[in-house]
């Protein structure tokens, strides 16, 4: 048998179709913040997958959101993102126009709801297409939300 090297180019591919343990995580860069071409503030998310309960809950709410073709599961949705990022590094405030340091929320290991809630609701989005990507719960490619 030959040795298989899982490279990160491959492993990229595989991602939502291949497990995702819930206890390891993965850097992502959010499409918006790739356009930006000095790395220093380039944003990047530490993100983990949704346990299975999480998935669960992430369908209801996607269906509940389809069927009524409202955003009033919108808050729910946050907070199930926010729980999930568990770092990030380069994410400024242009208005004091320093760096937001990452923070623990004191209930869970996610990102502080205070900062979370600081984030561009577009960049959320981005994480939360992301982490329901690694979680196995949508082929986003498919559903033309990438």
């Amino acid at each position: 048998m030959t040795d298989r090297i899982l490279t990160p180019e491959i492993r990229e591919k595989l991602l939502g179709i291949m497990p995702f343990s819930e206890k390891s995580s993965l850097w992502i860069v959010p499409e918006k913040y790739k356009l930006i071409e000095d790395e220093q503030f380039r944003a990047s998310f530490e993100i983990r997958s949704f346990t299975k309960d999480e998935i669960r809950t992430a369908r209801k709410l996607l269906l509940a959101i389809k069927d009524s073709n409202s955003l009033s599961k919108e808050p729910e949705i946050i907070e199930l993102t926010r729980k999930k990022v568990i770092n990030w590094k380069n994410l400024y405030d242009l208005g004091t126009m320093e760096e937001i340091a990452f923070a623990t929320s004191e209930e869970d290991d996610g990102a502080s709801k205070k900062l979370f809630e600081s984030i561009p609701a577009s960049i959320q989005g981005q994480i939360f297409f992301e982490v329901i990507r690694i979680s196995g719960l949508i082929d986003i490619e498919k559903v033309s939300l990438k």
